[in-house]
C-alpha cells in the first residue's frame, strides 16, 4: 500500500514537471544566456595581461660537472640574462621612462630551462601517478624515472618571458623580449673584451720621453725598451687570438709586419743607443747610475723572495712525495706488486680504514699537482728574475768602467733616439688597429644564442576562465533545480493535505 502511494506520488511530480515543462525550458535557456553574457562581460572587462615569450637556444660549454660555463670558464646563470645590466640597458635604449618605471618594467621577466619534451613527459608522469595499487616502491621508481629524463633533456634550451604592464604597445614589447639576449650577450663580449691584452704606450708618451731623455737618456731608453718589449708581447698574444685568419689594416700590412718592425727597433736602434751611452759615458745624466743601482737592489730582492718561496714549494712536494698509512706514520716504498696489493679492498675490520687511506692518497695527489705546476711557475719567475739582474749588472758594470772615453755625437745620438721614439709611436699605433680588428673579430664569430622560434604571445585574463565557468555553471544548475523543487514540493505538500484531510474524516465517521 505504501509502494503504491509513493509511486503515485512520484507519478504526480512527473506530470506536474512535464505540464510546466515549456516554463522550466525557457527558463533554463535564457538563464544559461544570462549567465552567459555575465561571464562574457566579466572576462571582458577583468584586467588582462599578455605573456611575451622567446626561446632561445645557447651555445655555451661545459664543464666537469656538465653545467654550462661561458667562454672565460665562468659558470652560467640562467638569471644573467635578465640580470640589472641588462634590464637597466634595453630601459635606455628603447627609452622606456614615460612609459612604465624601471622596477615594474625588471620585475615583469622571468626566465626558464624550457624543452618541448617536457609537457609530453609531465602528461606521460601524471598518468603513470593516475594509475591504482601504486606502492611506496612503485612510487619512488617512478620519481627516479621522472628526474632521469628531466636530466636528458636538453639543459641549453630556455625560454625568457615579460609579461606586458604599464603602456607599452604591443610591438615594443616583442622587440623587447628579443633584445634582452642580444644585449646579455654584448655586455659579456664587452667585459671579455677588457680582459684582452692591452697596449702600454700612451698619447703622451713621446713628449714624456723626450724631455726624460734630455736629462736622462738611459732610463729613456730604459723605458723604451720596457714598452717595446711588452708591444711584442702584445703581438704575440693578438697572433694567438686571430688563430689561422689572415687580419689586415686597410694599408695591407699584416700583424707579422708590425712584430718585424717592433724587433727591428729593438735590435737595429734601442741596442745600437744602449751601447753609444756605453761608448760615452759623458751622455749618462746625473740619474742614470743610481737608477741602474736601483735596478739591480730590486731584482736582488725580488730574487730572494722568489727563491724563498720556490725553496718551500720543494719542501711541500718533498713531503707530499713520502707516503703515508693509516696511522699517519710513512709507509716504505714497494715495487709494483705491493703497490697492486695496496689497492685491494678487504671488506673486513680494516675496510674503513683502507677505504680513508684511498682517499687521503687522492687528495694528497691533487695536492702535489697544484704545488709541482706552483714550483714549475716559480722557476720560470726565478729564471726570468735573474735574466734582468744579470743584465743591469752588467750594465753597471759598464757605466761605472773605465771603457767609455769614446766620444759620440751628441746631435747623432739625439736624432738616432728621437727618430725610433717615431717609429715605435707608430708601430703601436699600427698595434692598436689590429687590437681593434682581431678583438672585434673574434668576438662578433662568438655566438652566445640563437632564437628559435617567433615571440610567442599569450592572453591571460585576470579572472581564470576555468574558475568562471564552474561559478557560472553552479549558479545556472542552481537556477534550474530551484523551480523544479518549488514544482515538486507544492505536489507533494497537496498530496499530503488531501491525505491528512481524508483521514480526518475517517476518524469522523
Amino acid at each position: 500500500m505504501e509502494d503504491a502511494t509513493q509511486n503515485l506520488l512520484l507519478r504526480n511530480v512527473l506530470n506536474e514537471l512535464w505540464r510546466h515543462r515549456f516554463r522550466l525550458v525557457f527558463l533554463a535557456a535564457a538563464s544559461l544566456i544570462v549567465l552567459f553574457l555575465l561571464g562574457l562581460i566579466i572576462l571582458l572587462l577583468s584586467p588582462k595581461e599578455k605573456l611575451y615569450s622567446q626561446d632561445i637556444r645557447l651555445f655555451l660549454g661545459k664543464n666537469k660537472a656538465g653545467m654550462l660555463v661561458y667562454p672565460n670558464d665562468k659558470a652560467f646563470n640562467r638569471f644573467d640574462i635578465i640580470s640589472a645590466p641588462v634590464l637597466k640597458e634595453v630601459y635606455q635604449r628603447n627609452k622606456l621612462e614615460k612609459l612604465i618605471g624601471y622596477e615594474d618594467f625588471a620585475t615583469s621577466f622571468q626566465v626558464v630551462n624550457y624543452s618541448p619534451d617536457l609537457a609530453f613527459i609531465n602528461a606521460e608522469f601524471a598518468q603513470k601517478l593516475s594509475r591504482r595499487n601504486l606502492n611506496t616502491v612503485d612510487l619512488k621508481a617512478l620519481e627516479e624515472e621522472y628526474n632521469d629524463r628531466l636530466a636528458s633533456l636538453d639543459q641549453a634550451s630556455f625560454r625568457i618571458s615579460m609579461e606586458r604592464s604599464g603602456n607599452l604597445p604591443s610591438s615594443l614589447a616583442a622587440r623587447i623580449v628579443t633584445e634582452i639576449p642580444q644585449v646579455w650577450a654584448d655586455i659579456f663580449r664587452r667585459q671579455e673584451a677588457k680582459g684582452f691584452p692591452q697596449n702600454v704606450l700612451t698619447s703622451d708618451l713621446k713628449e714624456k720621453l723626450e724631455s726624460e731623455f734630455q736629462g736622462s737618456p738611459l732610463i729613456a731608453i730604459d723605458r723604451a725598451f720596457y714598452y717595446n718589449i711588452q708591444m711584442e708581447r702584445l703581438c704575440r698574444e693578438l697572433e694567438t687570438l686571430q688563430q689561422d685568419r689572415r687580419i689586415s689594416l686597410p694599408s695591407g700590412e699584416f700583424l707579422e709586419d708590425v712584430s718585424e718592425r717592433l724587433t727591428y727597433i729593438r735590435n737595429y736602434q734601442l741596442n745600437v743607443l744602449l751601447q753609444m751611452l756605453m761608448d760615452d759615458h759623458s751622455l749618462l745624466g746625473p740619474m742614470d747610475r743610481v737608477f741602474v743601482a736601483s735596478r739591480i737592489r730590486s731584482f736582488e730582492q725580488t730574487l730572494l723572495e722568489k727563491r724563498g718561496m720556490l725553496a718551500n714549494v720543494q719542501e711541500s712536494i718533498a713531503q707530499l712525495r713520502t707516503p703515508v698509512n693509516g696511522s699517519g706514520s710513512p709507509v716504505r716504498e714497494s715495487g709494483k706488486s705491493d703497490a697492486a696489493s695496496a689497492l685491494q679492498l678487504n671488506v673486513d675490520a680494516g675496510f674503513f680504514s683502507q677505504l680513508s687511506e684511498l682517499i687521503r692518497n687522492d687528495v694528497v695527489g691533487a695536492n702535489l699537482i697544484e704545488q709541482v705546476e706552483t714550483f714549475s711557475r716559480l722557476g720560470n719567475d726565478v729564471a726570468a728574475t735573474e735574466a734582468q739582474l744579470a743584465h743591469y749588472t752588467k750594465l753597471f758594470s759598464g757605466i761605472q768602467g773605465e771603457n767609455g772615453t769614446r766620444k759620440v755625437d751628441a746631435q747623432l745620438f739625439g736624432k738616432l733616439f728621437r727618430s725610433m721614439l717615431t717609429e715605435m709611436i707608430q708601430a703601436g699605433l699600427k698595434l692598436d688597429e689590429f687590437k681593434e680588428l682581431i678583438t672585434r673579430d673574434a668576438l662578433s664569430n662568438r655566438e652566445f644564442y640563437v632564437p628559435v622560434g617567433p615571440v610567442l604571445v599569450q592572453t591571460e585574463y585576470g579572472v581564470s576562465k576555468k574558475s568562471l565557468f564552474i561559478g557560472l555553471f553552479a549558479v545556472w544548475l542552481l537556477i534550474v533545480f530551484c523551480p523544479m523543487a518549488a514544482v515538486a514540493g507544492k505536489v507533494v505538500w497537496q498530496a499530503s493535505m488531501s491525505a491528512n484531510s481524508g483521514a480526518a474524516k475517517k476518524t469522523a465517521q
